[in-house]
């Protein structure tokens, strides 16, 4: 992020980089994100619990868009997010609690598999199904090596309609098959 110019920062004498605090709280401004403690006005910590919440992190349109067309009339039972790197999907997460992570391998900066790492080293994370998209040429047997307890890893090739047939699977234990997306 600093060599992107988002951060503003200067290297110590042994080399290690030190981001100044008015340069994140830009950051964070900017994104609109909320960091507790800063807002009085900030959105409550969860949504509505009869919402089946979805996080999208590094997903293509085409897969965003074909599970966002799962919808029907209101009340809204889905609430689903898109962001496009590891470190919007952690401070999301943190105050919005998703139920379904569905996340690209290489999501910059730091992979699918360390932001599933660091979200489940805290336990409001372990019950969340999470979901790794990969690019294939044999990825997926790596992964499945290594890969933490309730998450799946598929290749993203078709993986539109397996994740659109997943969303439509959980939406009956949320209520009717409705969507909002934001």
């Amino acid at each position: 992020m600093v060599e992107r110019g988002e951060l503003a920062a200067w290297r110590t004498g042994g080399g290690h980089r030190r981001i100044t605090v008015d340069s994140v709280r830009a950051w964070v401004d900017a994104r609109g994100v909320w960091v507790r403690g800063s807002n009085a006005s900030a959105p409550a910590a969860t949504p509505e619990p009869a919402q089946l919440r979805v996080l999208y992190a590094g997903v293509d349109d085409n897969l965003f868009e074909r599970c966002a067309s799962v919808s029907a009339p209101d009340p809204p039972t889905m609430n689903s997010h898109r962001v496009s790197d590891a470190l919007d999907a952690l401070l999301l997460a943190e105050r919005w609690r998703p139920h379904v992570l569905i996340a690209s391998a290489n999501l910059p900066p730091i992979g699918a598999h360390a932001l599933l790492g660091r979200l489940r080293a805290h336990p409001q994370f372990a019950q969340m199904l999470a979901v790794i998209l990969t690019p294939g040429n044999g990825v997926i047997e790596r992964l499945a090596q290594v890969r933490p307890p309730g998450c799946v890893c598929w290749p993203a090739a078709g993986a539109a309609d397996r994740a659109r047939g997943l969303i439509e699977g959980l939406l009956p234990s949320f209520g009717s098959r409705s969507v909002r997306t934001d």
